[in-house]
């Protein structure tokens, strides 16, 4: 507890010095690949590692554009490990509009999926350094895009897909909600559990208010159902629960604060293919019975502050 107090403030510190000095674009033309969509991009924004090209208002950008800078030194400096995408422009592609999407994804030259599929989704990344998101709700695409970048950094550092579904919707949940502070983009697929009368989990978890930790240590107190954490730590984040989910962001938190530099190991090892129960006995030192027991502790423990 007191390592994870300690990390939690280091984290502070970080944004608090990394806020001070954000950038502010200035006004740019959009690439090729945007031109291409003939989108009429009302606003473009350029800092060195990131060119934002949006439809919506200019305080709009700049958000994104701080957002996709930021994590650019914030990834490495968390995890001890360069980001070869800190060395990229990152191309943000911010549609205010959600119609845009099919138009966008069809017209798009380094776009390569199906058009009309991923124009279901409210982003996506692609290419070399793309991202695309489209919402009605600038909060939305302020999300998405952390959620994208964050993506990118797993996928290309080490080697971790949405397969890795803890690793990618919890704890990618846990870093991209201190990048932009909200959590809406929710792997979500089941929300079997209500508890009496009131919300289902999946509908509390969408309240800002809601205490996602306590949430997870509530989950874990369950004995009917039981979570079962060997099943979801190998679980893919499209098949995952509300429940899931909780659990998997305050697993992520807790090797985040409390295990870190075990984590990074843990996250090697997953990206080459390695059993997931297997390398988490072994870097963690116990089994999976005990980690579940631990991680209820902890966040029973950093409950009590």
């Amino acid at each position: 507890v007191v390592a994870a107090k300690l990390r939690r403030a280091a984290v502070r510190g970080f944004f608090k010095e990394s806020d001070a000095e954000l950038p502010t674009g200035t006004r740019a033309e959009t690439d090729a690949g945007g031109e291409a969509t003939g989108i009429p991009w009302s606003v473009v924004l350029e800092v060195p590692r990131v060119l934002v090209s949006s439809t919506g208002e200019p305080q709009e950008a700049q958000r994104l554009l701080e957002i996709v800078h930021q994590a650019g030194d914030f990834l490495p400096w968390a995890f001890g490990v360069e980001d070869p995408w800190a060395q990229v422009k990152i191309r943000v592609y911010d549609m205010a509009d959600e119609a845009l999407r099919l138009q966008f994804y069809s017209k798009h030259p380094e776009f390569k999926g199906d058009a009309a599929q991923t124009a279901q989704a409210g982003s996506s990344s692609f290419g070399r350094g793309c991202i695309g998101v489209a919402s009605n709700d600038p909060k939305g695409r302020y999300d998405m895009t952390a959620t994208q970048r964050v993506g990118l950094f797993f996928d290309n550092v080490f080697h971790c897909d949405l397969d890795k579904g803890w690793v990618r919707a919890g704890l990618g949940l846990y870093l991209s909600h201190h990048l932009c502070g909200t959590r809406l983009s929710l792997w979500i697929q089941r929300d079997e559990y209500g508890q009496g009368d009131g919300p289902k989990l999946g509908e509390r978890l969408k309240d800002p208010q809601t205490d996602w930790l306590e949430e997870a240590r509530i989950v874990l107190r369950q004995t009917s159902p039981e979570m079962n954490l060997v099943a979801l730590v190998g679980k893919p984040a499209k098949n995952f629960s509300a429940e899931d989910l909780v659990v998997a962001h305050a697993f992520g938190a807790y090797l985040f604060e409390s295990r870190p530099d075990d984590l990074v190991e843990i996250l090697k090892r997953l990206g080459k293919g390695e059993t997931p129960v297997v390398v988490l006995e072994s870097e963690l030192g116990m089994t999976m019975a005990g980690l579940r027991e631990r991680l209820y502790d902890w966040l029973a423990e950093m409950r009590k502050g």
